[in-house]
């Protein structure tokens, strides 16, 4: 069994992990907008202050669209490089859930073999828990969600305990194989942990939004005044694209979420078959 899955939330970070998986998506668009705009109009004001010396060359314009199309596609390349980063992670915690919620529905099927007492109370326990794990799941308020880890850390250790006062009778195949579902429900607890908190690396955000801001600077430089409403375009489009790899990287905020269906099902399963409902076991030997 591995440790309990500790205190730190995915939430509850600081410097660039404060900015990208904390601050309201809103705020972080008009910044990252409005950032590439100041950059756009900057490299106009340098275009003024500085013309180019062949201005008027077409020789010199056809240079320039080589410039723009070359970094424009090296940003295409950093934004889908990026994309693919956050999708995979996201699919790491999608089927986290669905790993989680077998494991716990394993253990709670296991503990329908035990005598009333024992049954009744890991049932119990293992029915908080899902709720638990649902609610933080869910939560997007970092003091919730330090409350709820703190809940499923003392679940986790009720649920061991019980464990070990139910199998004590015990040494046969029946409890090595439910100790062994115990085990494997609270070892997904962590492995879940680290997924939700498998981010797409920082520096690779810091580095992406630098040559996104780079790049607009150019724009502002080689393009000026012509066709700003079309720069305009591309700017939002590179902040909605920008935004939505945030979006898919951050496991508690955004619209963009694995889905919770697993856990919801299982949830309802044990709703739909209390403790004692399978039947009564025979006793022990």
């Amino acid at each position: 069994m591995t440790s309990p899955i500790g205190r730190r939330h995915p939430l509850d970070a600081s410097g660039i992990q404060l900015l990208l998986y904390q601050a309201p998506m809103w705020l972080l668009t008009l910044t990252t907008f409005f950032g590439l705009v100041i950059a756009y109009a900057a490299g106009s004001w340098i275009r003024h202050r500085r013309p180019p010396a062949a201005a008027g060359d077409d020789a010199a314009a056809n240079y320039d669209g080589y410039i723009v199309s070359g970094m424009l596609g090296l940003l295409a390349l950093l934004l889908g490089f990026t994309f693919g980063l956050a999708v995979d992670r996201f699919d790491a915690r999608r089927e986290q859930v669905v790993s989680e919620s077998n494991a716990i529905g394993t253990t709670y099927l296991r503990a329908q073999i035990f005598p009333e007492s024992h049954r009744d109370e890991l049932s119990g326990l293992l029915s908080k828990y899902v709720d638990v794990r649902l609610a933080l799941s869910l939560s997007t308020n970092v003091k919730q969600s330090i409350q709820l880890l703190d809940e499923s850390d003392a679940l986790q250790a009720s649920m061991w305990t019980a464990t070990l006062a139910a199998i004590a009778p015990q040494r046969d195949n029946v409890a090595a194989s439910f100790m062994e579902s115990m085990n494997e429900t609270i070892d997904s607890a962590a492995a879940r942990k680290a997924a939700r908190l498998a981010h797409v690396p920082q520096r690779v955000f810091v580095v992406l939004l630098v040559y996104m801001l780079i790049t607009s600077g150019v724009f502002g430089y080689v393009i000026a005044e012509q066709r700003r409403g079309a720069v305009m375009t591309l700017l939002a489009l590179l902040t909605t694209s920008y935004l939505l790899i945030v979006d898919i990287d951050s496991p508690n905020r955004g619209g963009v979420r694995e889905s919770q269906e697993p856990m919801t099902d299982l949830k309802a399963f044990i709703a739909a078959h209390p403790s004692g409902s399978f039947g009564t076991p025979t006793a022990h030997r």
